[in-house]
């Protein structure tokens, strides 16, 4: 992994978002054309930029993914959007899977997320509960409405994602096909 100050990270983050920037005036029509390219570099862009300084840092690679000391763990409980998936705001399309792992990424920063492993998946991948502090990490993720609930694991997060429907949070601000309906064609 190379690392880099978190000044370097900026400039390199600067650099790397003006060149983009240019590279739209100049052709319009790559992102805006085609809305899950715009996820697809904003999600490569986030993934980019999140790591720190060190090895065991823990990032976000997708909504309901962490790494944790070089291991991925799938969040326990809920479904977030894939990072090329798009939703519709205001009538426009967005990439909401990019918008989740910002929003991931923002909650974990730079502190110690503690993970409990509660099995592993058909693909041998740990699934577990994280917390950031005494935040449950996926109780967070529901409650900011940035995933849903996965009742077919578990209710333990349906009042969040309830309460996040009425308050119009996160996805539930437009409309959007479920994660796994929208993984699955």
């Amino acid at each position: 992994m190379i690392c880099w100050s978190a000044k370097e990270s900026t400039v390199r983050w600067r650099i790397l978002m003006i060149t983009l920037l240019n590279s739209q005036r100049q052709f319009p029509f790559r992102l805006a054309c085609v809305p899950w390219i715009e996820a697809k570099c904003l999600a490569l862009l986030i993934s980019l930029t999140i790591a720190a300084c060190t090895i065991d840092s823990p990032h976000a690679i997708e909504g309901d993914v962490l790494v944790v000391h070089g291991e991925r763990v799938r969040l326990f409980g809920i479904d977030a959007p894939h990072p090329e998936q798009t939703c519709t705001r205001d009538g426009r399309p967005y990439p909401c899977g990019a918008e989740a792992i910002a929003a991931l990424t923002e909650l974990i920063g730079l502190v110690e997320v503690t993970c409990r492993k509660e099995w592993y998946g058909a693909n041998g991948q740990p699934i577990g509960v994280c917390t950031v502090g005494s935040t449950d990490v996926g109780a967070w993720m529901v409650s900011e409405g940035w995933a849903l609930a996965d009742r077919e694991a578990s209710t333990l997060y349906a009042g969040q994602e309830k309460d996040a429907k009425a308050a119009r949070k996160g996805l539930w601000r437009g409309t959007f096909v479920e994660p796994k309906k929208w993984r699955r064609p």
